[in-house]
């Protein structure tokens, strides 16, 4: 909004609302305007909406390069970019700072400046700048070009909204680890002004996470708390884990089972799985010779009924054959194929294959052997 200011008598405009829970914020104007008293002198003052004034003096270019006014939300400063202040008054009864650039400065003890915007005129056309803030000092910068100053209007905030944060540090991506995945930013920065702000976890925000353990996309979420309020969050994945334990390999970290995966190398490598883990779909990576006996060890126990391309056989007993000779006995499995025990495989093709129908195996713990993932 563009402001002309003339004389006026009523000089400030406190506009108060409430954001959120608890939090208030206010925009207060403080004008400059003139005063004649019976020996026809005018003089300048910058009031609040509590009568605080200041006398300036006369229309004199010889004013401190740098005033300040104190008011009950804060100190207001002009400060010039020459060696003096000077305050203009046209014919039009306009006044305000100039002949210079002007750094205007407002600084409270119990407010956040979130906002701060400089009114005045050239003479003919109004003009303002703003500028946003963070901290609880803020400035903006009248340029000469742009006539005189003369109304500086001040947002303030007893909270700071923690939605103005974006975080760095988090990375876009983690391996499941079969626990919570927790990290934490090592830096915010503010997404609507190049300032800096310190804040500090458990004082000024908490750290919340959502959809952390498993595959899929876990959430952070800061939450702002005592001079803060609002939230800031961000996302990151969760990929899955691929472990090897001796000659088989699993990718596992889904919360469903179903999407786990287990790839068996090639059967004859040792297999040490140091906790059960439950697999949707078994890969096994061996070529076969039909017709040629194999022997096979599973991690799991299955149906044999869902596994294809030969015959199971399982020991049943050894006997004594004549002086010199055993005779082992096998039988063919029709039931349960059990973990970690060895099997004749007789294939009827150069591949195994498991179908599952929808249903998980358990990968049983075999605690003989010690594997670091």
């Amino acid at each position: 909004m563009k402001h002309i200011v003339r004389t006026i008598a009523i000089l400030v405009l406190a506009l108060v609302t409430t954001l959120g829970a608890g939090a208030t914020t206010k925009t207060v104007t403080y004008t400059l305007r003139t005063y004649h008293p019976g020996d026809g002198y005018t003089y300048f003052f910058l009031s609040d909406g509590n009568d605080q004034s200041y006398e300036l003096g006369t229309v004199v270019n010889n004013l401190d390069k740098t005033i300040s006014f104190v008011f009950t939300d804060g100190t207001l400063t002009i400060s010039s970019s020459g060696e003096k202040s000077s305050i203009a008054q046209y014919t039009s009864g306009n006044i305000g700072f100039e002949y210079y650039d002007y750094t205007v400065t407002f600084e409270s003890e119990n407010y956040f400046v979130t906002h701060i915007k400089i009114s005045g005129i050239d003479g003919i056309h109004a003009h303002s700048v703003e500028a946003d803030n963070i901290t609880k000092s803020g400035s903006a910068v009248w340029p000469n070009s742009l006539g005189v100053a003369n109304t500086f209007e001040v947002t303030l905030a007893d909270k700071l909204d923690f939605g103005v944060f974006t975080m760095e540090g988090i990375d876009d991506s983690y391996s499941y680890t079969g626990s919570a995945i927790t990290p934490e930013p090592t830096e915010l920065n503010c997404t609507s002004s190049s300032q800096t702000v310190s804040v500090t976890k458990g004082t000024d925000y908490t750290v919340a996470y959502s959809a952390n353990t498993y595959v899929g996309t876990a959430t952070i979420t800061l939450t702002g708390m005592g001079n803060y309020e609002g939230t800031c969050s961000t996302t990151f994945a969760i990929v899955p884990r691929e472990r090897s334990f001796g000659g088989v390999t699993v990718t596992d970290g889904y919360s469903n089972a179903h999407l786990n995966t287990l790839a068996i190398a090639d059967g004859t490598d040792d297999i040490a799985i140091p906790e059960d883990i439950g697999v949707g779909s078994v890969t096994y990576d061996r070529t076969f010779t039909a017709g040629s006996t194999a022997t096979v060890t599973l991690p799991f126990s299955v149906d044999v009924s869902k596994v294809s391309g030969g015959t199971f056989y399982g020991l049943v007993g050894i006997d004594k054959h004549g002086q010199t000779g055993w005779e082992v006995v096998m039988k063919q499995v029709t039931g349960i194929l059990q973990p970690h025990q060895p099997y004749l495989f007789r294939p009827t093709a150069t591949t195994m294959t498991f179908d599952l129908g929808g249903q998980t195996v358990t990968l049983k713990a075999n605690t003989q052997n010690t594997v670091t993932p």
